[in-house]
């Protein structure tokens, strides 16, 4: 796992070099998990950070690179979740960008300090631009465990929304 993350770090700040314009992003992200088919949905909250940067492409596309801290809302355990998240932005609208992306996470459990595993997985949403510094964003991830645990199945989703602002 740490090999993955290495890599992913090390491609994403490749890319960075190549920056023409960029924002620095702070957002409070709020949402819904399904950990599993039966289970029922729990809440989450978090807070984001990162920056959106340009890079000359046939396809127009920007990127975007931030980090997400949640806490699941879970009434039989305290869950944290750590993601760093990579996505391609089409720039087809000023004020509306639809977007998909990919993520790796790692999933903590506070309470028995050993239910934690890394995970990966795909997002897919949509960007709102409110103005020049406030915009609204919603969207749908999966995630994938890399190793098995009671608390966490093989699949689980995020239905989330966000407000970010940028600077």
């Amino acid at each position: 796992m740490k090999k993955l993350l290495f890599v992913f770090l090390f491609i994403s700040s490749i890319w960075a070099g190549n920056i023409k314009t960029d924002n620095t992003i702070f957002g409070i992200e709020g949402g819904s998990f399904k950990l599993s088919d039966n289970s029922s949905t729990d809440r989450c909250i978090g807070v984001k950070l990162g920056y959106y940067f340009y890079e000359q492409n046939p396809y127009l596309l920007s990127n975007r690179l931030y980090f997400t801290g949640s806490r699941i809302l879970k009434n039989d355990a305290s869950l944290y979740m750590g993601e760093i998240n990579l996505d391609w932005l089409f720039n087809n609208l000023d004020y509306l960008k639809p977007f998909v992306g990919v993520n790796v996470d790692y999933l903590y459990d506070n309470d028995t300090n050993s239910n934690s595993t890394a995970a990966y997985g795909f997002n897919a949403g949509i960007i709102i631009y409110l103005g020049s510094f406030i915009e609204l964003e919603g969207g749908a991830k999966t995630y994938r465990p890399l190793s098995n645990s009671n608390l966490y199945p093989n699949n689980f989703k995020k239905i989330y929304g966000s407000i970010n602002f940028s600077f």
